[in-house]
């Protein structure tokens, strides 16, 4: 009787464990190593130019609607922005960091992480590989405030 008891508590904590957040949001799910941003622009002759940053101390994770997208500084300090994200389309992944949050020493966490070419409060951006382990993102900079446009695909490993 006493293992049937047993059994009976912990049968059911084994059966209920949580997955993706009680909801299955496909290959995105988890974390990803920002690799490479790969940037092509002109120069101000109308030249083209191409260079390829280097990151991986950059990581997005997807869970429900939410991503965290978070620089890793040596002795593992980190600076950690949180938005909101969607897919309208296969092809089109969305990110938001238009939420305000009420105190000011904290309003920086809702907006994009500097230095990775994205607009601070988000952007729309095309889907162009995304499996298990490898996913390509493309963003089209238009320049529509007077800059120079520019096209930036980032390169992701699944961590």
């Amino acid at each position: 009787m006493k293992k049937f008891l047993i059994l009976l508590i912990i049968l059911p904590a084994m059966l209920c464990g949580c997955t993706h957040n009680n909801g299955d949001i496909g290959p995105l799910f988890g974390t990803w190593r920002l690799d490479a941003i790969s940037v092509m622009s002109v120069d101000p002759d109308g030249a083209p130019l191409c260079r390829v940053d280097q990151v991986g101390d950059v990581f997005w994770a997807f869970q429900s609607q939410v991503v965290m997208i978070e620089r890793v500084y040596p002795h593992h300090q980190t600076d950690k922005r949180f938005g909101t994200w969607q897919r309208p389309e296969e092809s089109t992944l969305v990110i938001n960091f238009d939420n305000k949050e009420n105190d000011p020493a904290f309003a920086d966490r809702y907006m994009m992480l500097p230095g990775i070419y994205l607009p601070e409060h988000g952007a729309v951006m095309s889907v162009k590989e995304l499996s298990g382990h490898k996913m390509t993102l493309i963003y089209i900079d238009s320049a529509e405030g007077g800059g120079t446009p520019a096209a930036y695909t980032y390169f992701f490993t699944k961590w």
